[in-house]
């Protein structure tokens, strides 16, 4: 009687602590799955072509998730470019996470797939993200997408008056920032992006239809650089946060 017993509470536990990890793995599975057809039947597969970076990588899937948003704005006269690296006047380049090219301008839109609450303030050199046990630095997105476009800018020789600047934050985060209303740009949360941009694409027109196909023509080629060229840049970027906290 006490052997069959002890049998039925191993054969239990095994249970409970199997099946938890079978339903995860199969859960697990239908993501992936879900996340493979959309990247197969969307134009970024075109742009980053290992999936699994998109699997593992958090930062690359709200890309990915704003990139499939936009496109369906996309036609003969509307271009969405990710992934763009246009060189500085350092020898440096500097990496772009998407931009939407139209007849209504250019937007330069920058990804924070963040959770957690975020602070700051548009003069803010750096903005803070709070997550439970864990509080971390990063640069304010502001500054960040002005620097690009300034490349952008001095790169395709366009004036500056043509580009807007689109910071998107997760709809898992809580923002608690000063200054916003003295932002020329936008600032928003991923599940509002597309009445913004459907709104902004009615706008007066500022550039003609030669125009966009030729800005999109520029900066396909700078998505397709060479993998030198982007380690390089990733160790750049690196070095210059490692200077930056060792300082602090």
């Amino acid at each position: 009687m006490g052997s069959t017993l002890e049998k039925s509470i191993q054969t239990l536990l095994t249970y409970t602590f199997t099946f938890p990890l079978i339903l995860f793995a199969i859960l697990t599975g239908f993501y992936v799955l879900f996340l493979y057809l959309r990247y197969k039947s969307s134009k970024y597969s075109l742009y980053q072509k290992n999936f699994f970076k998109l699997v593992f990588n958090k930062g690359l899937r709200g890309e990915f998730n704003i990139f499939t948003t936009l496109e369906k704005f996309c036609d003969e006269t509307t271009f969405l470019i990710p992934n763009i690296y246009i060189p500085k006047n350092n020898d440096e380049t500097t990496e772009i996470d998407m931009v939407l090219v139209s007849l209504a301008g250019i937007f330069v839109i920058e990804s924070k797939n963040y959770a957690g609450s975020i602070y700051g303030s548009i003069d803010d050199k750096n903005w803070t993200q709070v997550l439970p046990g864990k509080k971390s630095i990063f640069l304010n997105p502001l500054i960040q997408n002005q620097v690009h476009i300034n490349a952008l800018s001095k790169f395709l020789e366009i004036d500056k008056s043509l580009f807007k600047s689109i910071i998107v934050f997760s709809d898992d985060c809580t923002l608690n920032l000063k200054g916003m209303e003295n932002f020329a740009g936008i600032l928003t949360k991923k599940s509002k992006l597309k009445s913004i941009i459907k709104n902004e694409l009615k706008k007066q027109p500022v550039l003609s239809f030669r125009e966009c196909n030729s800005i999109s023509a520029k900066l396909s080629k700078q998505a397709f650089v060479s993998e030198g060229i982007q380690h390089k840049h990733i160790e750049t970027v690196q070095q210059k946060k490692n200077a930056s906290l060792n300082r602090e």
